[in-house]
């Protein structure tokens, strides 16, 4: 009885030797897939970062271009504007003078 007793608790021994081995293997792992975790979280992070970054350096990029198509589109108005403005002002003395040039024409007749 007491050979089967002895073995018994031999057995229990190496069972529960395996079993804080695979535990060990187990916790090891867990670590391992949590590191593995992190830095694909801390990539992602970066890569993400790194976008941003990219679109708000284009979206500065936008704004500027926006901004200079304002400001040429607001001088070619103004110089539109002013050329219309010149072009009348020819257009009425032109006016102007074939007016005058009638109704000296019909007092000398």
């Amino acid at each position: 009885l007491k050979a089967a007793k002895t073995e018994f608790l031999q057995a229990a021994k190496e069972e529960m030797q395996m079993l804080q081995v695979e535990i060990q293997t187990l916790m090891e792992s867990a670590i391992m897939n949590e590191a593995d975790a992190a830095s694909e979280v801390q990539k992602l992070k970066e890569n993400a970062e790194g976008q941003l970054a990219q679109a708000a350096a284009q979206l500065v990029q936008v704004r500027k271009a926006s901004t200079w198509a304002v400001e040429q589109l607001s001088e070619k108005l103004a110089n539109t504007k002013a050329d219309a403005v010149t072009e009348l002002q020819v257009t009425k003395a032109e006016v102007h003078k074939e007016l005058s040039n009638v109704k000296e024409c019909a007092a000398n007749h």
